[in-house]
């Protein structure tokens, strides 16, 4: 079905699975992993397929989180969001299609890097800013979008910064599909594609809603890093080879 075998098929809906749950949970975790998949089985999909799930999954959790939102926030990290995505069409013209999957292992790994080391401040201004920016930027250029918020937002705790990530992605996520639209990116195919692969990443949501309570702590921590970090090494070590 529209050119993709079955084994990719169940690849790709077994990531979007996956990598909702751990977005429903974490605020970060499906295009961590649905890019480096897709970059291996279909990079024509990318970046427009993770940008139309992550629209939906950001309205889906914004809906459902709102009470959570921290609106200055919001307006803070909307304001790097057209910079990020004037930057991210300027670079994703600039870098050959052989090195993106290189831009995307990267961006992969230093997320996980950031996750490490990062402390976000309880007020995250400036730094939600550059979290939208970062967003925009990286989610036009590989499809991955939420983690840059994500990290910038950590500090004010967990359900306030999956409420305000939420809603950075979808903007940032509606925007690039915006923006990418005329370069002939986004396609039917990507639609229909993303379409498939809604239903999994629902279910996923959903899981990971009603898991919410058990996924967190320091081993859910280690375990999401170090699946992340296997498919940034994965996407770098074919792009190189």
């Amino acid at each position: 079905m529209l050119g993709l075998s079955a084994a990719t098929w169940s690849l790709l809906l077994l990531v979007c699975l996956v990598g909702a749950g751990i977005q429903s949970s974490a605020g970060l975790g499906l295009g961590l992993l649905l890019s480096p998949a897709l970059s291996f089985v279909a990079p024509g999909l990318l970046p427009a397929v993770p940008l139309i799930l992550y629209a939906v999954s950001g309205a889906l959790i914004a809906a459902r989180d709102w009470r959570h939102l921290d609106h200055r926030v919001v307006v803070w990290g909307s304001a790097g969001l057209l910079p990020g995505l004037g930057v991210g069409l300027v670079g994703r013209g600039a870098v050959p299609a052989h090195l993106q999957p290189v831009v995307l292992g990267a961006g992969v790994l230093l997320v996980v890097l950031l996750s490490v080391v990062w402390e976000s401040p309880r007020r995250p201004r400036g730094v939600a800013t550059a979290g939208g920016f970062g967003a925009a930027g990286l989610g036009v250029m590989s499809g991955v979008v939420s983690p840059p918020m994500s990290l910038a937002t950590h500090g004010l705790g967990r359900d306030a910064s999956r409420a305000t990530t939420a809603v950075i992605t979808l903007t940032a996520s509606v925007g690039g599909l915006v923006l990418l639209a005329p370069s002939g990116v986004v396609t039917p195919s990507t639609w229909m594609v993303a379409l498939v692969l809604l239903p999994a990443m629902v279910v996923g949501l959903l899981v990971g809603r009603r898991l919410g309570s058990h996924l967190h702590g320091t081993r859910f921590r280690v375990a999401v890093l170090s699946l992340v970090t296997i498919t940034g090494v994965s996407v770098l070590t074919k792009a190189v080879i």
